[in-house]
């Protein structure tokens, strides 16, 4: 090909070579930043989980020890961070005769861990009935006859 029949040919050539760079360069950003966003999404989703886990684990150990005595406890920071806090409280609940509930405990689990967004806390709750606590009437009849035990929660 002769360049003096088409002297602006080599200018072309040039303009697409720059235009394919700065296509090149905008869709390479897109992804990289597309990536990014992709991994701290990843990774907050798994900080999430690992918090949610520990969190149950530490309500299911708190709800099912053999002692569950009112009071809160901290644990402190573990390796990956988490500070969690237990409440046990007893719940102050009533028959339908007015008559007090003993053995019905209120336990609350707290899980902070730093994160790059700041702190994220979760907060599980449950209700414990403990058997060996229930209090029967002077007479040694259960609280509810036919040995059950059960009542209606009013507040």
């Amino acid at each position: 090909m002769n360049l003096q029949a088409h002297p602006f040919r080599s200018g072309f050539v040039l303009l697409e070579v720059i235009v394919a760079v700065a296509l090149f360069t905008t869709v390479a950003t897109a992804m990289t930043v597309a990536l990014n966003q992709l991994a701290a999404a990843t990774t907050s989703a798994r900080r999430e989980s690992l918090l949610m886990r520990r969190l149950q684990s530490e309500l299911a150990e708190t709800a099912h020890a053999p002692r569950l005595a009112a009071g809160r406890t901290e644990s402190p920071r573990d390796v990956w961070g988490i500070v969690v806090a237990r409440e046990a409280k007893p719940l102050e609940l009533r028959n339908r005769e007015g008559k007090p509930l003993s053995g019905l405990y209120q336990v609350r689990v707290r899980a902070a861990m730093e994160s790059a967004g700041g702190e994220l806390v979760r907060e599980m709750e449950t209700w414990v009935i403990r058997f060996d606590e229930i209090r029967t009437e002077p007479e040694g009849k259960p609280n509810r006859p036919g040995g059950q035990v059960g009542a209606q929660i009013t507040r």
